[in-house]
Order: structure tokens, then C-alpha cells, then sequence
């Protein structure tokens, strides 16, 4: 394993035993090229994470990367339902993704609990209505 790959892989396990620490369970995911689905998810599949540690942060191409990622997730949970069932009827398929996301990228010479979490503003804003439970009309 080169050294770049290797910091990266440290790192996803930093944040892999942060979060469950914290109460979140997650687990890191194997690679997987055009049909990857994140680094690292919540093992109920609802969250997806693109953990990175590099030099530069380039934020847009983090989301980017994230997008797809959510994109091939949200298809796996419709490939990988029963028969009868939908996960994605939950009224989210449509409206919203049934799966979450955030980039989670490492700050240089910072303990894991510092990483920058980034995510895509509308993903923030679902956020904030689903768990503060407001009811807005648009």
C-alpha cells in the first residue's frame, strides 16, 4: 500500500472509531471504482460518508465525488429490497434521498474529532427540517 492510500485508510478508521464511539454505528466500506458507495456508512445504510485526507482540500470535488456515492447507495438499498418492499417510498425517493451524506475531510495536525464535515447545502437544509421538525411551506 502506497503511503498516500495508507494515511487515507488510518484516517477512515480514525473516523470509523470516533463515530462509533460517539454512538453512531459505521463501518467502512470496500471499494468499490464507478459503483463505490462512500467510504464509510452507518450500517443501516442511511449515511454516507467520503472521508478525506490530502494536502489540498478541494471541497467541490469531495461533494462531487459524495454525489455519486449517494447516487449508487440510494440504488443499491432499491436493488437490495425484498420483494413488495420500497425503501424509497418513504416519500424520499422523489422529494429527497432516502440516504444522507457528508464529506469528512482531516485537518492537518488535528485529532480526528476536528475534521471539517462538509456537506451539500440542501442536504443541510434537510436536515435541519427533518430533526428540528419544522414545517415550512415553499
Amino acid at each position: 500500500m502506497n503511503r498516500s492510500k495508507a494515511r487515507g485508510t488510518a484516517f477512515e478508521t480514525d473516523v470509523v472509531n470516533y463515530l462509533n464511539a460517539y454512538g453512531i454505528p459505521v463501518r467502512r466500506m470496500p471499494p468499490a471504482g464507478s459503483k463505490d458507495v462512500g467510504d464509510v456508512q452507518t450500517f443501516d445504510g442511511q449515511w454516507v460518508f467520503e472521508i478525506k485526507n490530502t494536502k489540498s482540500i478541494d471541497l467541490a470535488g469531495a461533494c462531487d465525488e459524495l454525489d455519486a456515492e449517494m447516487l449508487n447507495a440510494d440504488n443499491a438499498a432499491l436493488k437490495s429490497a425484498k420483494r413488495g418492499d420500497n425503501p424509497v417510498v418513504r416519500g424520499a425517493a422523489i422529494i429527497k434521498r432516502v440516504v444522507r451524506g457528508a464529506a469528512i475531510i482531516k485537518r492537518v495536525r488535528k485529532n480526528v474529532s476536528e475534521a471539517y464535515v462538509v456537506m451539500p447545502l440542501r442536504e443541510f437544509a434537510d436536515l435541519i427540517m427533518e430533526f428540528e421538525g419544522y414545517n415550512v411551506d415553499v
